[in-house]
């Protein structure tokens, strides 16, 4: 009796092996294989006040891996061992544009499919999916490694605050030169007059262009990161005519400040003023890397193009004032540091610029 118990327990034992072992097999997903569902979703995306294109994967928030090369990370693949690596690095100054959804939230969108990519954020291994050819990553994860997220429940809006990243106290020395940008194919990079390669193709065309309209100042003056809260605000003068550079176009305008609070309130200072800020941007609130020059000093800072509230200046053809922001700045409602990622941008490049042109 007990020789046939034990007969039929091993029979059963290898029965139910060999039926896993298929079944295991016969579920394992090939390369490209759907495996699961992405929804439709009401939900939009920002990552430091830029809207991001997001999707809805088990209820979780996911973004584009490739999309984070606009909010200052490097996203580096590694074809040998099938690997996708994103860590905080160069900026680039362009982020892709985010349509708005037309499609009932919760219902189909894509399939994500089985793949073979592994990807790490700052060096740790995270979770993806591949959804329409592209790599995904949770906003989550994004957080804990680079900074915080807020769920505003009311207005639907997930927000992804990157922390700013480590800044040395070098600063930068301006000369001047003249020196112009070369493209050739894919190729791209500035050169002096004679031809002499100066800045070669190690950064985007976007830098390139912004190191290049550096070159066209005439400042031999030290450019700092400054402190707001330090002596920044104190010593920033009001009703006087403050040099904005905007290093995305070289374009150059004045502003007066009104204001010193927990950032400069400033307004253009004539309607020309006002024509050429607008010529960097229409009226928006997304924030531009500047330089601010002032009795002989300059510093980074980043500035938006949205009149709003008050009017000083009756003749500038603007109906408000905007916001000037530098190191450390904030809201007047709110305590959080706010367009870290444009002064920290202006200040990158501004580093860059010395690695070429500094004495």
């Amino acid at each position: 009796m007990f020789k046939r118990f034990v007969y039929v327990f091993v029979v059963v034992f290898c029965i139910f092996i060999i039926v896993g072992v298929d079944d295991i097999f016969a579920h394992q997903p090939a390369i490209g294989e759907p495996i699961g569902v992405v929804l439709h979703t009401d939900i939009r995306v920002f990552i430091d006040a830029i809207e991001i294109e997001g999707f809805n994967i088990n209820d979780y928030t996911y973004v584009v891996a490739e999309d984070l090369v606009a909010f200052g990370m490097d996203v580096a693949w590694d074809g040998d061992t099938s690997s996708l690596y994103i860590v905080r690095g160069s900026f680039n100054t362009e982020p892709p544009k985010v349509d708005a959804n037309q499609n009932h939230p919760g219902s189909f969108a894509f399939f994500f499919v089985h793949t073979e990519i592994v990807t790490y954020i700052d060096g740790n291994l995270v979770q993806s999916f591949n959804v329409d050819g592209r790599t995904v990553v949770r906003v989550d994860d994004l957080a804990a490694a680079f900074g915080n997220v807020f769920w505003d429940e009311r207005n639907r809006l997930v927000l992804l605050h990157l922390e700013p990243l480590p800044q040395s106290e070098e600063t930068v020395q301006f000369v001047t030169s003249q020196f112009m940008v070369f493209n050739e194919g894919n190729r791209h990079g500035i050169v002096n007059l004679v031809g002499d390669v100066i800045v070669p193709a190690v950064y985007s065309q976007n830098e390139i262009r912004m190191l290049y309209n550096l070159t066209k100042l005439d400042m031999p003056m030290q450019i700092a990161l400054g402190d707001w809260f330090g002596d920044l605000r104190e010593s920033l003068p009001r009703h006087i005519p403050l040099r904005i550079i905007d290093i995305l176009t070289g374009i150059e305008y004045n502003v007066a400040s009104f204001s010193n609070g927990n950032h400069a309130d400033v307004e253009p200072v004539t309607a020309n003023d006002t024509e050429l800020m607008f010529a960097t941007q229409p009226a928006s609130w997304t924030g531009r890397p500047v330089i601010v020059v002032f009795d002989d000093r300059a510093y980074v800072a980043a500035i938006h193009t949205m009149p709003h509230d008050v009017v000083h200046i009756r003749d500038n053809n603007l109906d408000g004032h905007i916001c000037l922001h530098f190191n450390g700045s904030t809201q007047h409602i709110s305590p959080n540091a706010v367009y870290a990622r444009e002064i920290n941008q202006a200040y990158e490049v501004a580093q860059k610029f010395l690695r070429y042109f500094g004495k």
